[in-house]
Parts: C-alpha cells; structure tokens; sequence
C-alpha cells in the first residue's frame, strides 16, 4: 500500500510561492541537489532553470506526484505570472523587447522570517516593492554583488534560501574568467 516511487515527507508550497523557491526548499529538505530530486522524478534531460522545472512539473502530472504535489498545488506553481504575462503581451503588441523575469529579486526582510521562501511576484518585471515590508526589492547579494540567481548552479547545490547560490568569478593572469568558490553570504546582511 505504500507508494515506494514518490518523495516520503510531503513539502507542500506556499500560496503564490515561485517554482525555484519550492524546489529549493525541497532540496534542502532532504539534503539533495535539485537536479536529482527532479533525476529521481522522472526527468530524462538536465533542467536548468526554473521555467524548465514549471514545465516539467505541468506537462508530466506523474513527475510532480513523485515530488509530491498533488493537481491541486501545481496549478498555482507552474502558472505563468499574470502581470509578466501582461507585460509580455504589451510588448509583443507594441514591438518592444521583452524585459526579462529576475529570479533574483528579494527582500531581505522576508527572507529573515523562520520559513523563508520567493514569492513568484518578486520575478515580475514591474515589482520593485515588498509589498509587506513597504521596501525595496534588492538585485543584487550584499557580498558578491551578482544577482542571486543568474546563473544555474543553483539547481546543482543544496543551499538555505536566504543565502547566495552564486559562484564567484575570478580572472587568471591570462585574462580569462574562471569560476571558483560558492558565494553562500546572508542575503539578509545589510538591512536597514
């Protein structure tokens, strides 16, 4: 009578939580990087970003059953972000670029609370300000100075969601950009 194939604590996401917070969560729940919790689910390729997990999780139900979501809570996860979608709609419309979604944007108040998480609507282009804290959404890791989540590695590591899942860069003597070390600062250093 057990289900032997699906994750064994259920981690259930928050209401309007982003799909990179969930998985995050996820993983550091049970100690796993998310690239192999989702291996573990059913997905055949590497994904490496947070719209490839959203679509995963909405166009295969029984990845996302062993993840442990029900139908349920994946709709409001992988549902596109009505005000990015607007957007998105404007400038097609209208011939401009498209302003691109940051998964970086945070405020450092929120992620301070004792079960920190992303809400979906700090990706929007147009969200600026916490709308319970009245204050800037930060770009940027107090440390690094990178947006948080610019590159992929955070879906290869385990890490706190209020720490940066950045790598550092360095330069060699050659001139060329290596990347070393984690970063792993407090993003909720530096508050005011």
């Amino acid at each position: 009578g057990y289900d032997l194939d699906a994750v064994p604590i259920h981690l259930p996401p928050h209401p309007g939580e982003s799909t990179m917070s969930w998985t995050r969560r996820l993983a550091v729940r049970y100690d796993v990087p998310v690239r192999d919790l989702l291996r573990h689910a059913g997905a055949r390729r590497n994904i490496t970003s947070s719209r490839g997990v959203a679509t995963r999780l909405r166009t295969y139900p029984g990845m996302a059953a062993r993840l442990g979501l029900t139908p349920e809570q994946i709709r409001p996860l992988v549902k596109i972000q009505p005000l990015a979608n607007a957007t998105n709609t404007y400038a097609d419309a209208f011939g401009h670029p498209q302003p691109g979604q940051s998964q970086s944007r945070y405020c450092p108040l929120c992620l301070t609370e004792p079960d920190p998480w992303w809400p979906d609507h700090w990706q929007s282009p147009l969200s600026w300000i916490c709308p319970i804290h009245h204050s800037f959404l930060v770009n940027t890791c107090p440390d690094c100075g990178q947006p948080p989540h610019a590159r992929r590695g955070w879906i290869g590591r385990v890490i706190d969601l209020h720490r940066c899942p950045s790598q550092l860069q360095s330069v060699d003597h050659a001139g060329r950009r290596r990347l070393r070390d984690w970063c792993n600062a407090d993003l909720t250093t530096g508050l005011t």
